[in-house]
């Protein structure tokens, strides 16, 4: 059977790549800079505008979301979304009636599966081979949302809203299912543990839409759909066969929000 072996590499020719590969991520930063200022400033201003009202409700959230990678780097590849799940806890100030201030936290689950070109041991000969190597993601993030939530009178019992802001999420948790192909040849399914791989914090876009249902009391039921749409990069590790690419890659979900609220 014949066996791949690394080939030398041009050295000109990788650091003019990586170079471009650098310039491409400071102009990603540069525009996701621009989106959290953004932001930011709207929130700022709407804080201000109802810094008066001191109104609050407290909540509960349970969603159960779809999940995918979306890679942006040569010889990375999408392979589909997985199903994942999130909670947290709801806090919501209003500024006036049809304007709140919302926070919290959420455990945020983002799965997807990547493959990408690999150089890897293969027993029982452990002679590196190349190959795609597959991984199948499983991301936990402690997130904290602020989010500007907008929101029609009352119709009957309900209320449509809109709600976007930002989310910024604190790995704590990454782990994969790996699977190694080199032309005949298979490493076998592997379950690990990457923390190190992944990068430590995640920026990400929140949309959301959905109805709030007035019930006895002073509760009300909240059914929403969100799309947590990251722009920071995922991937924090080094790939010693493509190295002249840096592996980039966002995580992004869209979750169907179900939870209830309380105006203690």
């Amino acid at each position: 059977m014949k066996q791949m072996y690394l080939t030398p590499v041009n050295k000109d020719k990788d650091c003019c790549k990586r170079a471009t590969s650098h310039l491409i991520n400071i102009n990603l930063l540069r525009k996701q800079r621009n989106y959290v200022l953004f932001i930011l400033i709207f929130l700022m201003v709407s804080i201000h505008a109802g810094a008066q009202k001191t109104n609050y409700n407290l909540g509960f959230r349970i969603a159960p979301n779809l999940g995918w990678l979306k890679p942006d780097a040569e010889d990375f590849v999408s392979k589909g979304s997985h199903l994942g799940f999130s909670w947290g806890f709801v806090s919501e100030f209003e500024l006036t009636e049809n304007y709140l201030l919302v926070t919290g936290f959420n455990v945020l689950q983002n799965r997807g599966e990547l493959k990408y070109r690999e150089q890897m041991a293969i027993p029982p000969d452990s002679i590196l081979l190349e190959g795609w190597n597959h991984r199948k993601y499983s991301l936990k993030y402690l997130q904290i949302p602020l989010t500007l939530k907008l929101r029609t009178n009352e119709l009957g019992y309900f209320r449509y809203y809109g709600q976007i802001g930002l989310g910024t999420g604190f790995l704590i948790s990454a782990k994969t299912d790996e699977d190694f192909y080199s032309g005949t040849q298979t490493k076998g399914s592997e379950n690990k543990n990457i923390y190190d791989d992944i990068s430590k914090i995640r920026l990400s876009l929140l949309l959301e839409a959905g109805v709030e249902y007035k019930i006895e009391g002073f509760s009300t039921l909240v059914f929403g759909i969100r799309f947590d749409n990251g722009f920071t990069n995922v991937l924090s590790f080094d790939n010693y066969y493509l190295n002249d690419v840096d592996p980039f890659a966002i995580g992004n979900t869209v979750e169907l929000t179900l939870g209830i609220l309380i105006n203690p």
